[in-house]
């Protein structure tokens, strides 16, 4: 497939099927993270592989958390251009999938950007 094609046409799926994926499958798209750019090819993070339900639950807990706060503080407009697209702080795709691929980046380093 045309690189460029693939690119334009690539989207955010936030709906999942609740079903295995064989691990040879997860370590391939694993490799292929680890092939992204990064500063200076520091490769500041790591992945972290979750599949287990409870821990899954907890972290969706914890960036829905993370969210409300986000939110809270936010203007009223983009509260309302969240709201126009359907945009929920519900973060139920965290634990339908059967595996989380959490990106874990080093904090302390000089060219750590906080988002959130």
């Amino acid at each position: 497939m045309d690189l460029y094609k693939l690119m334009k046409n690539r989207q955010s799926i936030r709906d999942f099927l609740n079903k295995e994926v064989p691990e040879e499958e997860l370590n391939l798209i694993l490799k292929a993270g680890r092939l992204a750019p990064s500063w200076a090819d520091q490769k500041p993070y790591a992945y972290i592989v979750v599949d287990d339900t409870a821990l899954r639950k907890k972290i969706k807990q914890y960036c829905k958390d993370a969210d409300k706060r986000c939110y809270g503080a936010s203007e009223e407009w983009f509260k309302k251009w969240m709201e126009k697209r359907n945009i929920s702080l519900e973060k139920d795709f965290l634990v339908n999938a059967p595996h989380l691929v959490v990106v874990a980046g080093e904090t302390d380093k000089p060219y750590w950007l906080e988002s959130t």
